[in-house]
């Protein structure tokens, strides 16, 4: 009131403790008059927490705009908020404080963001339950449902449930995979139909088992609880009609047939596989260099001979004068140990010396001082600071950390959340905006942090010869390389303004990728010795399980000659080989990491489809050229080959991959491809079989982009 009386021009506004003070624009009141008038009553404002008349304020933890008419949450307050409730959502256990805490963080926002209210009613029902006695019932079930159960989803037609001899089936409506429902929503829909249709066939207070061939939706169900919130919404009603019913409810997972018939393709005949390759045998080796193959016909004891010849090293050239007349490239040539096996006794070929462990490989040490730090170091080893070292800092400016003891853990954690690969392509774009400063003349102490006109002077120097897309990833690079070194990075709109400048203007985008076709693995297939050479029928097994499979070369090769079993395939993860439903051979693994799935991981499998371009004898075949240890199969890449009989396995690596695969394109005048491609040639020769689309992307995993007409 005494503000008022005083100052009738202003509008006053208390909220608790704290005042708004609202005065026309043309009033030329100010803070300090404020303070004046209200030191008679003799209580202190907060030397902090205040500010001056001004279009833009902070009040309630909100930052007012009366001339933008918004209001936003502080930054520092979003990131706090964020922190707190992903640590929330982890799996450690949180405390009843803790949640009230992070209950009133979201209350908070949804204070300002009203669209936001309504997703908070579920955790306050969460909280209201703790209010009250929290008992459930332990009690088995006296009895077991006396049915087997069975669920699918497709998200071509719809939820299927199987029961004994009898079944039920609901077609999806168009529309249904609005609001972010998916495969998952439809295989938690079948789950509860299922569920529904027990109780409704007399299930009560027993024990419910259930079959499905979604690892994802067992999982949700067993954690009780979905990433989605559609699904997530079907376990909340499921697990509520079980209690309601007393079911214990157990889903088992079921491995079932791979998602396509195999009757699209040509099937492969193992005895037709051999044949083709007796015959490329006998073309690449004449009658006088196939001796081996007489000797072993008539070898009556059943043993196979002893190579008289030691196998040369891959990309060294051989003694013998038979090698050094060959036409191929030193890493394709063949081995001594190819010659004195007959290409037709693969099926009953025993395994080739003893199982050998994975090679251990050292580390490569980082780069000498004065040498330019490999692609992939650059974000870790060049620091975008031009003053003092990078420190830790409170808010008020004290530095808490002198000896960088806790700097060091937190550029180690920054760091490693990025992969390899990430850190390379990154790392090119670091060394081209350094190359471009030290071109300027722009001294190291001003260039960093990088301001927004440098960054367009970056941008406009390479506009002429680099696409927006690269160049937009070189920032983002930029961008990545100072928030891993803690500091400080803006972008701008103008920056944004140039790159969609340049996305219409500049150069061209690159054509897509073609497809690796038919034709191209059978001209390979021609140049390797698959026979007899452990590498080459690693690459060759490993170009059609991908091909057929559709993974990246990232999931089933490796990056380098350390595998890691959370991140690459190893033979641990291979589930071995089965016969389907439809009476074919398949070979089952698992991706323990893909880069749609993350550490989810997906379940592959590859059919015994395609005549000479059958995945899973090449698999078979593989195996017993470069058999393993059983107990290091943890620690063993499925594509190592023993590269000699006197060493480990050595894991296939992508680099190597490719070099032999494109060398033999190369060898038959063909051109070369890169990883992406074999995923695209699997999902265009299931696609010209007539799988349709929506099964080759649940397949897949995929966005389908594919070619119609694929050249000979």
């Amino acid at each position: 009131m005494l503000i008022i009386n005083t100052m009738p021009a202003l509008r006053v506004i208390k909220w608790v403790d704290d005042f708004v003070f609202i005065k026309p624009p043309d009033s030329a009141i100010t803070l300090k008059d404020i303070h004046q008038a209200t030191e008679v009553l003799g209580f202190p404002w907060h030397p902090v927490k205040q500010s001056d008349f001004d279009s833009k304020v902070t009040y309630l933890g909100f930052i007012w705009d009366l001339h933008a008419m918004t209001v936003k949450l502080p930054d520092s307050k979003r990131e706090a908020f964020s922190l707190r409730a992903s640590a929330f959502l982890s799996s450690s256990p949180r405390s009843l404080k803790e949640v009230r805490e992070t209950c009133g963080a979201l209350q908070h926002v949804a204070s300002m963001a009203r669209d936001l209210a309504p997703f908070l009613a579920e955790f306050f029902t969460f909280m209201k339950a703790w209010e009250h006695e929290m008992v459930r019932s332990i009690a088995m079930p006296s009895k077991e449902f006396p049915h087997v159960l069975y669920v699918d989803a497709s998200t071509t037609w719809g939820v299927g449930v199987t029961c004994d001899d009898r079944w039920a089936a609901w077609m999806l409506l168009s529309g249904w995979d609005a609001d972010g429902r998916g495969i998952g929503w439809a295989e938690a829909a079948a789950l509860e139909l299922c569920v529904r249709q027990a109780v409704a066939m007399s299930a009560s207070d027993c024990v419910l088992r259930i079959f499905s061939d979604n690892k994802g939706v067992i999982g949700a169900f067993r954690e009780g609880r979905s990433r989605g919130r559609s699904a997530n919404s079907i376990m909340r009603s499921l697990i509520a009609f079980a209690m309601q019913h007393h079911l214990d409810v157990r889903v088992t997972y079921v491995a079932t047939d791979p998602p396509f018939d195999p009757s699209f393709m040509p099937h492969g005949d193992i005895k037709w596989y051999q044949k083709q390759l007796r015959e490329e045998d006998k073309a690449r080796y004449p009658r006088t260099r196939r001796q081996g193959a007489a000797s072993l016909a008539g070898n009556k004891s059943g043993r196979h001979p002893t190579p008289t010849h030691r196998a040369p090293r891959r990309g060294s050239s051989s003694s013998s004068s038979s090698s050094s007349s060959s036409s191929h490239p030193a890493a394709l040539q063949q081995s001594s140990i190819s010659k004195s096996l007959s290409a037709s006794a693969l099926t009953s070929l025993a395994l080739v010396g003893r199982p050998q462990p994975l090679k251990t490989i050292k580390t490569s040490k980082p780069s000498s001082i004065g040498k330019k730090p490999l692609a992939r170091d650059r974000i870790m080893s060049m620091a975008p600071i031009s003053g003092d070292n990078p420190g830790l800092k409170t808010t008020s400016g004290f530095d808490f950390d002198p000896q960088g003891c806790h700097w060091h853990a937190v550029h180690q954690i920054l760091a490693s959340s990025l992969e390899a690969s990430t850190r390379a392509n990154y790392g090119a774009g670091i060394d081209h905006f350094v190359d471009f400063c030290n071109e300027s003349g722009i001294a190291h102490q001003h260039r960093y942090p990088v301001s927004q006109s440098l960054l367009l002077a970056f941008v406009a120097h390479l506009s002429d010869n680099v696409r927006a897309s690269t160049l937009s990833n070189y920032i983002t690079g930029i961008a990545t390389w100072h928030r891993t070194w803690n500091q400080p990075f803006e972008r701008g709109e103008a920056v944004g303004l140039a790159l969609r400048a340049l996305s219409k203007s500049g150069p061209p985008k690159l054509p897509p990728r073609p497809p690796v076709t038919p034709e191209e693995l059978m001209a390979v297939f021609r140049v390797l010795d698959v026979a007899g050479n452990a590498h080459h029928a690693a690459v060759w097994a490993c170009a059609l399980v991908s091909w057929w499979s559709m993974c990246r070369l990232g999931e089933t090769t490796t990056a380098n000659l350390s595998p890691q079993a959370d991140r690459n395939v190893m033979r641990s993860h291979f589930r071995g080989f089965s016969t389907g439903d439809s009476g074919h051979r398949m070979a089952a693994f698992w991706l323990p990491w893909t880069k749609t799935t993350k550490v989810q991981g997906l379940e592959k499998f590859v059919a015994d489809c395609g005549g000479a371009l059958n995945p899973v004898f090449a698999l078979r075949h593989h195996f017993r050229l470069s058999p393993h240890v059983p107990e290091l199969a943890g620690i063993t890449s499925l594509f190592a080959f023993r590269e000699r009989a006197d060493k480990p396995l050595l894991p296939l690596t992508k680099k190597s991959f490719l070099e032999t695969f494109n060398s033999a394109l190369s060898a038959a005048g063909r051109g070369s491809h890169v990883g992406h491609s074999f995923r695209i040639g699997g999902a265009t020769i299931h696609w010209r079989a007539g799988v349709p689309l929506d099964t080759i992307k649940l397949m897949g995993v995929l966005e389908v982009r594919l070619r119609t007409s694929v050249p000979p």
